[in-house]
């Protein structure tokens, strides 16, 4: 099944700015010489966009990561500490469960909210992870392409020069033989 090019649609939201990429598009090479030589000086530009954004989103992904970490230890001290005193009150005595806490940090909407954001932000940074391996992908056959048409040319030039060699001594030989051009 082909891509679809809204799948291919990358949409990412990095400090407040918005930024959107049609990955399909950016991929594209056109084969031909004046095509291949603009690829080539424009891909450095594109691929320096995409590991920039790259670098951004793995920090927004690591601060909201961190945040949370932080935010989970803050509740597992309150929750168990509030469970604690709830059961004292009720004459049981016994300490919470781990599983008691854990599931009021997790019913806790403050980190529910975090937690969403955190989650959206690594779906980014994996999303823009794509886009800077689509642009290594698009270096390397943009090499290779690069690659085959020199050889092509390359190629064309060698058989020329031996048709052209091949000319001039045709037209040597008829001068030895008497013959002359005119």
């Amino acid at each position: 099944m082909p891509p679809t090019t809204d799948l291919l649609r990358i949409r990412i939201q990095l400090n407040g700015r918005d930024y959107s990429e049609d990955l399909a598009a950016s991929a594209i090479i056109n084969p031909d010489l004046d095509g291949l030589n603009t690829a080539l000086a424009e891909h450095p530009s594109r691929f320096a966009w995409w590991a920039t954004l790259e670098v951004f989103a793995r920090a927004q992904y690591e601060d909201l990561s961190g945040q949370l970490t932080a935010l989970d230890a803050e509740l597992f001290s309150r929750y168990s500490t509030l469970l604690r005193s709830t059961q004292t009150k009720e004459g049981k005595g016994r300490e919470p469960t781990l599983d008691a806490i854990k599931s009021r940090i997790t019913l806790d909407k403050p980190r529910r909210v975090l937690s969403e954001r955190m989650a959206q932000a690594k779906k980014e940074y994996e999303l823009v992870q794509v886009g800077r391996r689509t642009m290594e992908q698009r270096k390397d056959a943009l090499t290779a392409i690069a690659s085959n048409m020199r050889a092509e040319m390359d190629h064309k030039m060698y058989v020329g020069k031996s048709r052209a060699y091949e000319a001039a001594a045709a037209f040597r030989n008829r001068g030895e033989k008497g013959l002359t051009h005119g």
